[in-house]
């Protein structure tokens, strides 16, 4: 379906971020658990999609012409706010590498940290954990396109969202506290963590 491509075009890409896009500092380490929480993520995640899509298969000829159309407007809101939310990180990850060096040759310059300030990093410390969040919330969005499966009854999807917002947004903040610390000029920028304006 439309929601899994999404979903397999969201993992591709960042599968080529990961390998070609970010730059990795040798000396920097993950938590046993965060690794194992993403492993688990990564594993779990194709269930709720093939659930979602075996729920929401219903016959069109149980579906009005006005229904129908409904259902292809929620889609299309799906799939362009996916594709935006996409390229919004997509274009935050390559500003974050661009700061460790100045070509593109893959050779870190500086172990450095500088401050970002393009982008949606003018409003957010974290605007590719935003975007993130963004990302899942299309899949809900398209997965409960049709008239008869809405967000409210497709708790698997609702709880995914739930999941991935609040792994992120204590993730945000762990951030947004670390810039605080480190750079007395921060808080002058009046960002937020990951909601621009409110948190």
């Amino acid at each position: 379906g439309v929601a899994v491509s999404l979903l397999l075009i969201h993992l591709a890409r960042r599968c080529r971020e990961c390998l070609f896009v970010h730059e990795w500092i040798p000396s920097s380490k993950m938590h046993i658990a965060g690794f194992l929480l993403g492993v688990g993520h990564y594993i779990l995640l194709p269930l709720v999609f093939v659930d979602s899509k075996r729920v929401c298969n219903t016959s069109n000829s149980d579906k009005s012409t006005s229904s129908s159309k409904t259902d292809w407007m929620i889609a299309a809101i799906g799939i362009l706010t996916c594709l935006a939310a996409q390229y919004q990180q997509y274009r935050h990850h390559v500003y974050l590498a661009e700061l460790r060096h100045v070509t593109y040759i893959g050779v870190i310059q500086t172990t450095e940290y500088k401050i970002p300030s393009k982008g949606w990093f003018q409003y957010v410390s974290c605007p590719h954990y935003l975007a993130e969040i963004l990302i899942y919330i299309s899949f809900v969005i398209v997965l409960s396109s049709n008239s008869t499966v809405r967000i409210q009854s497709n708790y698997k999807c609702s709880s995914l969202v739930l999941w991935v917002a609040t792994n992120l947004s204590v993730s945000a903040i762990k951030s947004h506290d670390v810039y605080l610390l480190h750079y007395p000029e921060y808080a002058s920028f009046k960002r937020k963590a990951i909601i621009p304006f409110l948190f």
